[in-house]
Parts: C-alpha cells; structure tokens; sequence
C-alpha cells in the first residue's frame, strides 16, 4: 500500500464521518430569507430541470438541497471516478444527493446518460461545468449535450455570503460562516443547441458571463476581485 493510499484511507476511515456531522450541523444552521427561498423554490419547479454553477459554490449550494427535499425532490450530481471523487460521493450521499459518474468535459451522450435519465425521472440536475480542475468560471462542453438530450429546462444559479471561510483552491471554493444568512440568485438561460464550432464557443461564452452575473448579483465571494468578463480586478 502506497503513500497516497494510506492518506486516503485516513481521510476516508477516521476524517471524513467527523466532518460529514460537522458539515451537516453548519448547513442546518444557515439562514434562508423568505425572498431568496422563493427563487430556490422557483428553480426547482417545472418536471425537467437542469441548473449550472460555479465548482467552488458545491458547499453553499447545500443548502439548496434542503429546500429540494422539501418539495420532495432530489438534487443529481455528477463526480468523477477519481479519490477525490469516490470522497465527495460519501459526503453527498449524507444529505440524500444522487452521484453520478462522468466528466463534464465529454462531449458525448452516452457519457452522461445517468444525469439524463435522473432528470427524465424527476431529479434536479446539479453541474458545475468549470470543474473538475478549472480553469475557473470557464464552463465545459458536457452540458450542451445534456439539456437537449434530457429535455430540461436550464438555470444558472448562484449562493452569496458576506462572510465564508474560503479556500485557497482554483475554484476559490468557500463555506459559508455558522449562521450566516444566504441569498439565492437564479436566472433561465435561453439555451439554443449550437449547430457549429462557432455558435458552440458563443454559447459557451455567453454561460461564462451568466455564471459571473448571477454569482455577482448576490455578492458571491468568488467573484470578489473579478471583472464582469471574469478579468482581475485591478
């Protein structure tokens, strides 16, 4: 057994229950104004429905995931077959989240034919098309195949915070403080399947900048520090 096996282990074994119970006590204790729980609950509402957002909102999202189980729904997301994924797959499960394996980098349908056949059946689709690994507010091909596939509506949406421990990760992934009080943003994206290379890299542009907007408007700490293009601020 490697080095890296035995980090992982550790991590798996004797770390990551502590933490599930600690992060599931910090979630329980966020505070959701009646405004935003309005917009969380106006996202999830229609038969078919796929949402974007950025990687490094994963941990303020999941408070979103309460409200879904609310309205007796539940959120689908998918992670890679990696260690790092097969750790996030554990956490998920812990608050009733459905995985799917894939990368959002594939272009393919069969790829991602768990996340379409969830979203036929009822689930919200969760995909954070600038991860695994970046670059940041950047969003990959995999969901242009996906939402005609799946027939669903799309939503970008967005969690903001005014104070979060964050993380010196590529995505500027942060959780948000015990008790704090977060806003939800939500916008529909009129999606139109591309039928070129260029109509391609348009749409994906005009998500980058959805992305950013929506995160933007409800002051989302990733986006401190960035311009509306996703540009250094100055």
């Amino acid at each position: 057994m490697n080095g890296r096996q035995v980090r992982f282990n550790l991590i798996d074994w004797t770390l990551l229950p502590f933490g599930i119970l600690l992060l599931k006590a910090l979630v329980a204790s966020y505070r959701i104004g009646s405004d935003d729980r309005e917009k969380a609950e106006r996202t999830i509402t229609g038969p078919r429905v796929f949402t974007v957002t950025l990687h490094g909102m994963s941990l303020g999202l999941l408070a979103l995931n309460k409200i879904v189980r609310e309205k007796n729904r539940r959120l689908v997301v998918m992670t890679s077959p990696s260690r790092d994924g097969r750790l996030m797959d554990k956490i998920v499960a812990k608050f009733g989240i459905s995985v799917v394996k894939g990368s959002s980098r594939s272009k393919s349908i069969e790829g991602a034919r768990g996340m379409i056949d969830a979203v036929r059946a009822g689930e919200i689709a969760m995909l954070t098309p600038d991860g695994p690994r970046g670059p940041l507010f950047v969003p990959k091909k995999g969901f242009i195949r996906m939402v005609p596939a799946s027939d669903a509506k799309l939503i970008v949406i967005a969690v903001g915070v005014k104070r979060a421990l964050t993380f010196g990760s590529w995505d500027h992934l942060f959780l948000p403080l015990p008790f704090s009080r977060l806003r939800f943003n939500a916008r529909d994206f009129d999606f139109v399947d591309p039928q070129s290379d260029g109509e391609e890299a348009a749409l994906l542009e005009r998500m980058k900048r959805e992305l950013i907007a929506v995160a933007q408007e409800v002051d989302c700490p990733i986006t401190r520090g960035y311009d509306s293009e996703g540009n250094p601020r100055r």
